[in-house]
C-alpha cells in the first residue's frame, strides 16, 4: 500500500519573501535529515525560481548559512539543459554562480547532470552514480527503512553470470509488515 503524501503549499508575497522563507525550509529539511540519518540528499530544481533562494543560502550573513550541515549534504538536480555545464542556460552553472561558489560545499558531493552529453547517456551515467538504496518496506503503514545490504551486488553479480548478462545493477526491496503493523494484525487490528 502506498503510504500518503502531505503537500503543503507556502505562498510569499514578494521575490525576495519566497527566497528567504525557501531558503530557511532548505536549512530546516538539510539539518533534519542529517538528524535523522546522517547525510542529506537534496534534489534542486534550475532557472530562475531557486536562483534567489540559493543566494540567500550562500549568504554568510543571513543565519540558513551556518544552519546547512555542508559537510554532510549532498546536492543533486531533478532537471537540466542539454548544455555543457558553463553554457549561460545551464541549471548547474545558475547554482554554481549563485551558490556553489561561495558554500563550502565538497565538490564530490555536487552530483550534476552532464548535460553536454548525449542524453541516453547522461541520464545512465546520472542514474548510475546516484547511491544504490535497499529498503524494508511496511505494506501496511508504509514504513520505509533504509538498510545496508553490501552483499547484494555479489549476489546479483552472480544471478547476472548464471543468465550470461554482462553488467548488473540491482536494489533490493523486501516487502512485509513491521513488527508494530504485525503485532496490531496478530491482534485483530488492521
Amino acid at each position: 500500500m502506498p503510504r500518503p503524501v502531505l503537500v503543503t503549499y507556502r505562498v510569499w508575497p514578494t521575490p525576495a519573501e519566497l527566497a528567504a522563507g525557501a531558503a530557511e525550509l532548505f536549512a530546516l529539511a538539510a539539518a533534519a535529515a542529517v538528524k535523522a540519518r546522517g547525510v542529506a540528499r537534496i534534489a534542486v530544481s534550475g532557472g530562475t525560481t531557486p536562483k534567489g533562494m540559493f543566494a540567500a543560502l550562500a549568504d554568510r550573513s543571513q543565519p540558513y548559512f551556518a544552519q546547512v550541515p555542508w559537510d554532510k549534504l549532498h546536492l543533486f538536480w531533478v532537471d537540466e539543459r542539454c548544455v555543457p555545464p558553463t553554457d549561460a542556460d545551464s541549471n548547474y552553472r545558475m547554482t554554481s554562480e549563485a551558490m556553489l561558489q561561495h558554500v563550502p560545499l565538497p565538490a564530490a558531493q555536487v552530483h550534476r547532470m552532464e548535460g553536454e552529453l548525449n542524453p541516453a547517456l547522461a541520464a545512465a551515467r546520472y542514474e548510475a552514480a546516484l547511491d544504490k538504496h535497499h529498503h524494508l518496506v511496511c505494506l501496511a503503514c508504509g514504513e520505509i527503512i533504509n538498510i545496508p545490504a553490501p552483499q547484494v551486488a555479489a549476489v546479483a553479480m552472480a544471478i547476472a553470470q548464471d543468465y550470461r548478462y554482462s553488467s548488473v545493477d540491482a536494489a533490493l526491496v523486501v516487502s512485509g509488515r513491521c513488527a508494530r503493523c504485525a503485532g496490531l494484525a496478530r491482534n485483530g487490528i488492521g
